[in-house]
């Protein structure tokens, strides 16, 4: 501080109560969420501003950054290898894309009856 007396009174009194470290602590925390509450807010009302197009990507990146997992992320792999060798293999049989799609679609109408 530049002023020496300027607070000295109250950081003494902490001190003698033995919880300054705990008070600081706390006030630097507060600080914190409030500097990062106002982060964002601007990071909301930027991303709010830009194109429909361009916040559907952000969207898409924010919530697959909410599902990262390495782990997952190796399971997957090997089961689509897994799967991969085994249609090689001759030890599956394929279904047209179309008859798939037609019914995961019928699949899906069903559930929402």
């Amino acid at each position: 501080m530049n002023n020496p007396g300027i607070g000295s009174a109250f950081d003494d009194f902490l001190e003698e109560e033995g919880v300054r470290e705990e008070v600081e602590g706390t006030a630097q925390r507060r600080v914190l969420a409030w500097q990062t509450e106002a982060l964002v807010q601007e990071l909301e009302s930027a991303a709010l501003s830009l194109p429909r197009s361009e916040r559907a990507r952000l969207a898409e990146r924010l919530l697959a950054s909410l599902h990262e997992d390495p782990d997952v992320d190796v399971a997957w792999r090997d089961e689509v290898r897994r799967r991969l060798a085994a249609y090689r293999a001759g030890g599956v049989d394929s279904v047209p894309a179309d008859e798939a799609l037609k019914e995961a679609r019928a699949r899906v109408v069903d559930t929402r009856d």
